[in-house]
């Protein structure tokens, strides 16, 4: 959440135990026709993009770009796309950072030069 003059200005809901956006998981490809599906133990996601040239039962990697919205109807679905493995290394959840500022997170020690 952030908040400008006692103001909230931007928020964001989380599903407990949904993946999020951004996120990349190891899935099996449930279905490739009429709509590619994509299966984890917990959710299906639909593929827009399709499955090209991977076969059902596939494991495959999707990286979550919608999360799942509450609801029972189809097109709640969590969205994802094949992606070739995992991100290197998980990003940190984001942060405020006041500019400019005596002091930051992200300055660096002088060092030689």
């Amino acid at each position: 959440m952030r908040v400008v003059d006692g103001e909230i200005v931007e928020a964001r809901i989380e599903i407990e135990g949904a993946p999020r956006a951004g996120a990349v998981v190891p899935a099996r490809l449930k279905q490739v026709r009429p709509q590619a599906l994509a299966e984890t133990d917990d959710w299906t996601f639909l593929l827009p993009a399709g499955a090209a040239g991977k076969s059902e039962g596939a494991a495959i990697f999707i990286e979550v770009t919608r999360e799942p919205i509450p609801g029972a109807e189809p097109w709640k679905r969590p969205l994802g796309r094949i992606v070739d493995g995992p991100a290197a290394a998980p990003l940190e959840d984001a942060g405020t950072i006041a500019f400019p500022s005596p002091t930051t997170r992200l300055s660096r020690p002088a060092g030689p030069t």
